[in-house]
């Protein structure tokens, strides 16, 4: 496509995109509950990247107990460091602390051990390894 600069070529590709998703839960008591999704992307045709370490994992982590419910949003890269951490607190279905952004990751450290039981003998498919998950499997993780 050409552009309105005199030597400059825009060109835009549509590809195809993979999402890959990990659930995993595990019930403390009938009122406690933690939850755990970790999503890979995988890129198909069309829109292949050079190096695909550039594509982050996302990991959502729920805590919910009794009426209060924590949730956590963390970006990682491919060597195992958070990117962004974004988390809610809700009491009684009503928002009482949201927005927040660091690169924290302290609750799912705290959450190491039982995450190593839901998800540390599972064969975890070939696309969604990577440093993050093979941490978040052996309760290794580590701020960077």
């Amino acid at each position: 496509m050409p552009s309105n600069n005199p030597g400059i070529e825009i060109k835009v590709t549509k590809g195809e995109a993979e999402v890959i998703k990990l659930s995993a839960s595990k019930e403390f008591s009938s009122e406690h509950t933690l939850h755990l999704d970790i999503y890979g992307i995988k890129l198909d045709k069309g829109c292949e990247l050079i190096n695909p370490k550039f594509i982050p994992f996302i990991v959502l982590m729920q805590e919910i107990n009794r009426s209060r419910r924590l949730v956590d949003f963390y970006s990682f890269d491919n060597n195992g460091f958070c990117l962004c951490h974004s988390y809610s607190r809700f009491e009684n279905g009503k928002k009482i602390e949201g927005g927040r952004h660091d690169n924290d990751i302290s609750r799912l450290k705290e959450n190491g051990k039982a995450i190593e039981e839901m998800i540390g003998d599972y064969d975890i498919p070939q696309s969604l390894l990577n440093m993050t998950v093979a941490e978040l499997r052996t309760n290794s993780l580590r701020q960077r």
